[in-house]
């Protein structure tokens, strides 16, 4: 391009990206975002791991009673379990809520009121699903401190059901994207972790690590993740290593004890193409082993 453009001069037709040439424009942030800046780099962030969210909930267990913990609490499980980007959880600013693209309490399903097993989130708009198609993510209980749909559940209680975000502060206040990051960094520190390579990603990125530490392939990952890149492969985790980890024998894996991942996996390889299953539903409840 930069060929072109001094040709262009030397001839003396002018600066060709001076002229309004927006598709060329569009064209040329399409590619940067599909190939990366070249020679930029990326600020490292490091994952958030189960062991990592139970320091978090060690810090805040003292506080565990207060409605704005247990919806704290909430939003890092969901984020962790559900391989959320972190802005489809919160809201970009106190007065930035839009019921036609954010989290409501209306998105929320449990499947049975009396004895629920799993959750599901209604996932209206993200970053993959620019014309809002939306998608659905099956969270389950499991057997352990960090069950997601405890904490959920917990939450749900403390907030009612009016309308509105579906995370928000006892004041009203929508759950912000800063909110959140500074909430859990302050955590991390208390219980002794350097929080400065941590941000909102890094519950994704975690969920990510831990999976492929577990054996999944790495479509398997991808796919959990709504991954429409090869993107996911360059998260790494706290020890520098690449997160994806291929395996070739998954049916040996414990993670297929869990009946949750088998509903997964028939998901996954008989239905007729990836991208429709991309925009139906996912159900993730197979970390299970993952804690």
């Amino acid at each position: 391009m930069a060929g072109v453009r001094h040709l262009h001069i030397s001839e003396g037709y002018g600066d060709p990206f001076s002229a309004g040439l927006h598709r060329l424009h569009y064209v040329l942030r399409g590619v940067k975002r599909a190939e990366g800046m070249a020679g930029v780099s990326k600020r490292e962030r490091r994952p958030i791991t189960p062991d990592l969210l139970r320091k978090i909930k060690g810090v805040w267990n003292p506080r565990a009673h207060e409605a704005d913990v247990v919806m704290l609490w909430a939003a890092c499980c969901l984020a962790f379990f559900g391989f959320m980007r972190i802005g489809e959880l919160t809201v970009p600013s106190d007065d930035g809520y839009d019921a036609s693209g954010h989290l409501s309490w209306g998105d929320v399903l449990v499947d049975d009121p009396a004895h629920p097993s799993r959750i599901e989130i209604r996932i209206k708009a993200s970053k993959t699903d620019p014309f809002r198609q939306g998608i659905s993510i099956f969270i389950g209980r499991v057997a352990s401190d960090l069950c997601p749909v405890a904490a959920m559940l917990a939450y749900l209680v403390v907030r009612g059901k009016s309308a509105g975000p579906l995370f928000r502060f006892i004041d009203g206040k929508p759950l912000t994207r800063q909110r959140l990051v500074t909430a859990v960094k302050v955590a991390l520190e208390e219980a002794g972790v350097e929080p400065g390579q941590y941000s909102g990603h890094s519950f994704r990125i975690g969920a990510a690590t831990s999976a492929a530490a577990r054996g999944l392939e790495d479509s398997t990952v991808r796919t959990l993740g709504r991954w429409k890149s090869l993107a996911y492969l360059e998260h790494k985790d706290s020890k520098g290593t690449a997160c994806i980890v291929y395996s070739k024998n998954l049916l040996n894996s414990q993670v297929y004890w869990n009946g949750w991942l088998l509903l997964l996996v028939i998901h996954t390889y008989c239905s007729s193409c990836g991208v429709c299953l991309g925009s139906c539903c996912l159900c993730i409840a197979f970390l299970l082993q993952l804690l």
